[in-house]
């Protein structure tokens, strides 16, 4: 979260070897996840010989995939949050 100056709260779940995170959809961001992801997995083959790896995914929804995400006075709905997350998570599987 340093790396992209945001708050930890951004972080929306990290758990059981997955981790979720809200990020602006700028390039500024898209450039640095994929330098990000090349660096960790470069130490890592040196360091493990291929015997370890990182799979990284990232994506952006645009307004139609998620229109049906209502906003309470309490913020998302807690099913359309795990809703979306779930289909993030089917991406890296």
């Amino acid at each position: 979260m340093n790396k992209f100056s945001l708050p930890i709260s951004c972080c929306l779940t990290n758990g059981g070897g997955k981790f979720l995170l809200a990020l602006p959809n700028t390039e500024h961001v898209k450039k640095e996840l994929e330098e990000i992801s090349n660096d960790i997995s470069n130490k890592l083959y040196k360091k493990y010989f291929g015997e370890v790896s990182l799979n990284l995914t990232w994506q952006t929804e645009d307004e139609d995939e998620t229109k049906d995400i209502q906003l309470t006075e309490f913020g998302f709905k807690i099913y359309d949050f795990f809703k979306h997350a779930e289909k993030i998570y089917d991406s890296v599987e």
